[in-house]
């Protein structure tokens, strides 16, 4: 391999979910799915600027096997950006966009593009003798026989580099069994993985097998992987991630008590204000007995500072802080007080239990007459 350019240089995608309807972004989901457009844009700029002799997307290109024509339409477009400088892609469909009588493969979205493969669902090498290279691979396809090792079938192809394409079903039993035997056994140069949101790498130092993880974010609980630059031609492969997501998550947990005002509170989360952070703030822990925080309108005051931006209160009364009358007389606040300490008492989870210390301390803020709240 010369220095500073490979003999075959690889853009190794998967999971991309276009079209997703990312239902814990809300109303920002139709955002964030024209925010994926455009990192999947961007993923096919990188592989222009870097010199990418073939893209490989391992399953999952869709989030679903019926896209949007405008989609697909697009789709075709960023092909069409690649093909014409002689780089060539071919795809393995996944788990979500599985091949299917009526699908977009099917149905040809990309038929009129030279240099665009779309694998069948049994095993095929497609030769680039032009790189001197063979991809192997499969799709998943709607309805077929159960498939227990998607590796069975798979060989490799008699170009001087071979790699394999295929998406996993990581939820399954089995599937990193299958792996292991396959990365064991293989002649492969290399495994283009998918089927998993979450960037890892999955082989050895003699077979490198790796899932890029989705361009961008694709639930909250999920950080985004990146696309993979794999080179081809030294001792070994070369792989380097390449982040693209322009969105991020953070998770705050913040304890109301620690805070003399709400104004405080909503000063702290706004510090982490940035226009791509999805941010979850969780309040836990103590708040003063009457110490109330109006979620819903700080999420609205604070919004356009995010792309998105929940809080859950789950903090409970600081009951310790309650000051008690020193005789003995009956008040509206101290019936309540031992009304809500009843409730709480009988309680038959930790999820009722906060409610009703959300109840507690908005009723005792209300009996208060102060308007601590934002």
């Amino acid at each position: 391999m010369t220095k500073g350019k490979a003999d075959l240089r690889l853009l190794h995608l998967a999971d991309v979910h276009l079209g997703a309807s990312f239902p814990w972004l809300g109303e920002r989901g139709a955002a964030h799915r024209r925010r994926l457009r455009q990192t999947f844009s961007d993923a096919v700029q990188r592989a222009l600027d870097d010199g990418v002799h073939l893209a490989l997307i391992a399953g999952d290109l869709f989030a679903t096997s019926h896209p949007h024509p405008d989609l697909s339409e697009f789709v075709a477009a960023q092909f069409g950006r690649l093909t014409a400088t002689g780089t060539e892609v071919v795809i393995a469909a996944g788990e979500a966009d599985a091949l299917d009588a009526h699908g977009a493969y099917a149905g040809g979205a990309f038929d009129g593009l030279a240099g665009v493969t779309v694998l069948p669902a049994a095993p095929k090498v497609v030769d680039f003798p032009q790189h001197g290279l063979a991809v192997c691979g499969r799709s998943m396809a709607r309805g077929a026989r159960d498939i227990t090792d998607p590796f069975k079938g798979l060989s490799a192809g008699r170009q001087p580099f071979s790699v394999a394409l295929v998406s996993l079903e990581v939820a399954r039993a089995g599937w990193r069994e299958a792996l292991t035997r396959a990365v064991a056994g293989s002649r492969f140069a290399y495994l283009a993985l998918g089927g998993s949101h979450k960037m890892q790498e999955a082989g050895s130092e003699v077979v490198p097998a790796w899932f890029p993880g989705s361009l961008e974010l694709l639930a909250r609980s999920e950080g985004p992987g990146a696309a993979l630059r794999v080179d081809l031609g030294g001792e070994s492969p070369i792989v380097v991630p390449v982040p693209l997501a322009r969105g991020r998550v953070q998770r705050m947990t913040l304890e109301p008590a620690a805070f003399d005002t709400a104004e405080a509170l909503v000063a702290e989360i706004e510090a982490a204000a940035d226009a791509d952070l999805s941010l979850e703030v969780r309040l836990a822990g103590r708040a003063r007995p009457a110490q109330f925080i109006d979620t819903v309108q700080v999420e609205r005051r604070l919004a356009p500072r995010f792309f998105s931006l929940e809080i859950i209160d789950e903090a409970m009364p600081d009951l310790a802080a309650l000051v008690q009358p020193t005789d003995r007389t009956i008040t509206v606040r101290g019936k309540f007080a031992e009304l809500m300490n009843q409730q709480l008492q009988q309680a038959g989870s930790e999820v009722e239990r906060r409610r009703i210390g959300r109840a507690y301390r908005l009723g005792l803020w209300l009996l208060q007459q102060r308007r601590e709240v934002v």
